[in-house]
């Protein structure tokens, strides 16, 4: 799972890059990418005259918030894809020779099960 700490500390490097307009960095994700491009342009708007220091400012904070929330999203599909993958190479098994418990819980992560997570017996 991501740190938050080294979230930020990436965000920062690709600021200081962006600040630069160097080009793109390989091997980024793609809510680096995003972040990097975004960041590029608010740097060219602030230097054309275009936005103000705290408008710069400003985008360039949400533009964080969006960045670390993007990347705790791609982070998080990468965990569960993995997980699925796991599952996946049992759910046969738990389908045709699991206990109740483990056919219910199968149907539930296989989306066949909705509304039943939340029943009681």
């Amino acid at each position: 799972m991501l740190v938050k700490a080294e979230v930020i500390k990436k965000a920062d490097e690709l600021n200081r890059m962006a600040a630069k307009l160097l080009p793109l960095p390989e091997g980024l994700t793609q809510a680096e990418q995003l972040l990097y491009k975004s960041l590029c342009i608010v740097y060219r708007e602030f230097r054309a005259g275009q936005i103000d220091k705290k408008q710069a400012l400003d985008e360039k904070q949400e533009l964080y918030r969006a960045y670390i929330n993007g990347a705790y999203a791609l982070d998080l599909w990468q965990t569960y894809g993995e997980y699925a993958k796991v599952f996946q190479k049992c759910q046969y098994e738990i389908h045709h020779e699991g206990c109740e418990v483990c056919k219910r819980l199968n149907d539930i992560l296989c989306g066949m099960g909705r509304g039943k997570a939340n029943e009681t017996h």
